[in-house]
């Protein structure tokens, strides 16, 4: 019925469906917390979707599922302003979504320096030991980081030459190549 919802009704009332009871079935308690986080974050409320998503971990088997759900998490987590963030980090280590909103804050820092990033995980990772993120996904977010700070080894630039966008099209490719050469 919650999957009906979800699709047809607003999420508040999804929400107000599904209850989060601990003495049900683990696969209903996968199900349920899958379906609330799906429902926050249909909402807006990206911190409560990671939450939820946190809770589901501990029910999911299969290394894909929950490499899926860490990357959910993140995905929320970074939705969230960088202030706010700060702000909402309230629980102390080793609260796993604390770790994980921790996380997110030092990869917005050393974005444009994934070597300083590489050199402060180990001190986060002793502040969070045993945290999810640990094994595969902090190797796999600096590998990405790497990337990023990589310059392109070419570009494409389309622009209209002709019609009445021509002129302020031909001072952007003036403006590309005078900054090439």
């Amino acid at each position: 019925m919650a999957k009906i919802y979800l699709h047809e009704n607003p999420p508040e009332k999804v929400l107000e469906l599904l209850i989060t009871d601990n003495t049900l079935p683990d696969p209903v308690r996968a199900i349920t917390h899958e379906l609330r986080a799906r429902a926050w974050q249909a909402s807006g409320n990206t911190l409560e979707g990671a939450r939820e998503r946190t809770l589901l971990e501990a029910l999911l088997s299969g290394a894909d599922l929950i490499e899926q759900n860490r990357e959910q998490i993140w995905n929320n987590l970074r939705l969230i302003t960088p202030i706010a963030l700060k702000q909402l980090i309230i629980e102390p280590p080793p609260d796993i979504l604390s770790g994980w909103m921790e996380l997110v804050e030092l990869s917005r820092r050393y974005l444009q320096q994934p070597g300083a990033l590489a050199e402060v995980t180990p001190h986060w990772q002793q502040r969070y030991p045993g945290h999810p993120a640990t094994a595969a996904f902090i190797p796999k977010l600096l590998d990405s980081l790497n990337l990023v700070g990589q310059t392109p080894g070419q570009i494409a630039l389309l622009l209209p030459l002709n019609g009445n966008l021509a002129e302020a099209a031909g001072a952007i490719r003036d403006g590309v190549l005078a900054a090439y050469y």
